[in-house]
């Protein structure tokens, strides 16, 4: 059986991602030490950071300064305290936790406490914990020397030159040890790219590759990762501009990386880059289709809270530094994303009917397929579960599972064979989609077939903008069970054959469901942000074996 998920997982791969996982596995990894000072540094005196990205009140709440001065780090709602003199690990820390150590991203926050308040003290953090993680980091076969978190940490410490400029002016040494560091890491990315994974990964190695090129002033490096960049961005995007991991919060983190080189460009050029600009304002488009008057980004796939930039501080970066700007869509079609906006009951539904991923990659996909989430006034009230964690266990799998998502488990089987943290043997097949969105007419029809033949048909027919009827057909009279998930901030009460869904004050939904043999309230979990969960109601509907097909309607109170 393990060898069946395997075979199926690596047989979607192409051909150079499974070589280049050979090749990296068989290398010995060696760390290319540089000694030469490296001077110039940043020759044309290019501006690394960008204030409204990397100073932004949401961005800095992450982290809280007082407690990095003590080595007292949280990251995804987990907090560790280290010894950056001895060890750079924390003991019953998860990996992707010792990966937001590696990448030093908490270095933003010492640096704008040192610009508000001109306290050395700041950047002498800072300089204890890059000459701290230089000694301690000597091992290649560590998270430390990850290709992924190389390619985040770089910025960072090019950033530093920038922050805490008048006392890297007047410290030479540091000046020196930082930029041989930032040299010998730009080495070893080079000859290890990530291209047995691409996606995301891929991508932001050769973001790190193209501003530290800025930086060193080379224009040879510059001009051929800035080309090999757009070439792989370009190709990793669809159609309608959404990043093919089909991660609404992926899609902006790839987004912000694309600005970022953007703008790094045009300073060294001194001239705009159309064809990356073109690609930045799909993103811009691909990201307002989906979140445009939402208070969050749909959960699809992998996608969480408080790790992605917010769509607003993407927007405003985008036109001030590229004069780019991003116009909704009607919907997504190409990343199977699909959206109803009804002013008068100022409610949003967007519908799921896309890929897991794409085949190669599908690591961040989830089973929601013709799942759908509900806003009104912009608040989330129907849900998807969430991402409560990367981490492999019961957590991880529940939360990619489909009854986590506001769809139907056929049979009591699964869209897709998902394994692993971030792996997908067989995978659902997308059907014909049938999509209609006017003032007179708006209606969905979207047809799966699971990774066990078993097809699934989802109708979704708005009667106006106050109610809709939601339609399950199965292919055959199998048990069949039709989750929906509410918002942990309301409450759910079956009254008869339906159910009311009320905030502290009002009803908000009433939904009754049809042609079911059993419905109930279960107690469910959510999770908005990495490693929280909230105790929220999913109400269940158990299809009649005499009956294929069954739903329910949805009226805002």
């Amino acid at each position: 059986m393990q060898f069946r998920k395997y075979f199926e997982t690596i047989r979607h791969m192409r051909m150079h991602q499974i070589i280049s996982r050979v090749r990296m596995r068989l290398i010995t990894k060696k760390i290319p030490y540089s000694h030469a000072i490296v001077a110039p540094l940043n020759p044309k005196h290019i501006h690394f950071v960008v204030p409204k990205l990397d100073f932004s009140k949401a961005f800095l709440s992450r982290y809280h300064v007082e407690a990095i001065m003590q080595n007292k780090l949280t990251f995804l709602n987990e907090t560790h305290t280290i010894n950056p003199l001895e060890n750079w690990c924390a003991l019953k820390s998860t990996r992707l936790w010792q990966f937001n150590l590696h990448y030093f991203e908490y270095l933003y926050a010492l640096g704008h406490a040192y610009h508000t308040s001109k306290d050395e003290r700041y950047y002498q953090k800072a300089k204890q914990l890059i000459t701290a993680w230089i000694a301690v980091n000597r091992d290649a076969k560590s998270d430390a020397w990850h290709p992924y978190t190389i390619s985040l940490r770089l910025p960072c410490w090019m950033a530093c030159f920038e922050m805490f400029e008048p006392c890297m002016r007047a410290d030479k040494a540091f000046q020196n040890t930082l930029a041989n560091a930032i040299v010998t890491q730009y080495d070893y990315l080079k000859k290890h790219l990530e291209k047995s994974l691409l996606g995301n990964h891929y991508l932001e190695n050769l973001k790190a590759l193209t501003i530290t090129a800025i930086f060193l002033g080379s224009r040879q490096d510059f001009t051929k990762y800035l080309h090999t960049y757009v070439v792989a961005l370009d190709k990793q995007l669809f159609a309608d501009g959404m990043h093919e991991e089909l991660s609404p919060m992926y899609h902006k983190i790839m987004l912000e990386g694309a600005i970022k080189v953007a703008y790094g460009a045009t300073q060294f050029e001194r001239k705009s880059h159309y064809a990356l600009n073109r690609l930045i304002e799909k993103m811009l488009c691909a990201m307002v289709t989906l979140e445009d008057g939402l208070l969050r980004a749909p959960f699809f796939n992998d996608c969480a809270q408080a790790i992605a930039k917010p769509m607003q501080a993407l927007l405003v970066t985008a036109k001030e530094l590229l004069l780019l700007e991003g116009q909704a869509k009607a919907s997504l079609p190409a990343a199977g994303y699909y959206i109803f906006k009804l002013p008068r009951t100022r409610a949003t539904m967007v519908i799921d009917c896309g890929k897991i991923g794409v085949a190669h990659n599908p690591g961040h996909g989830h089973c929601d397929a013709l799942s759908f989430e509900l806003f009104i006034d912009g608040k989330p009230v129907l849900v998807n579960s969430g991402t409560l964690t990367y981490a492999t266990g019961q957590k991880r799998v529940h939360y990619r599972s489909t009854s986590a998502h506001n769809t139907v488990m056929v049979g009591g089987t699964e869209q897709s064979e998902c394994w692993g943290a971030f792996r997908v043997a067989r995978r659902v097949k997308i059907g014909a989609v049938q999509f209609y969105n006017t003032a007179n007419k708006r209606f969905f029809n979207g047809c799966i077939t699971t990774y066990l033949n078993k097809k699934h048909t989802r109708t979704i027919t708005w009667q106006g903008e106050k109610a809709c009827t939601v339609t399950d057909n199965v292919d055959d009279a199998v048990p069949s069970l039709s989750y929906l998930h509410v918002h942990p901030s309301y409450t759910v009460k079956q009254q008869g054959d339906y159910f009311v869904v009320s905030n502290q004050t009002q009803r908000i939904l009433k939904i009754k469901p049809y042609n079911v043999a059993e419905m109930f309230v279960e107690e469910r979990y959510y999770s908005e942000v990495f490693n929280i969960e909230q105790q929220n109601k999913c109400i269940v509907c158990k299809s009649n074996c005499g009956k294929v097909s069954f739903g329910y309607s949805i009226e805002i109170v």
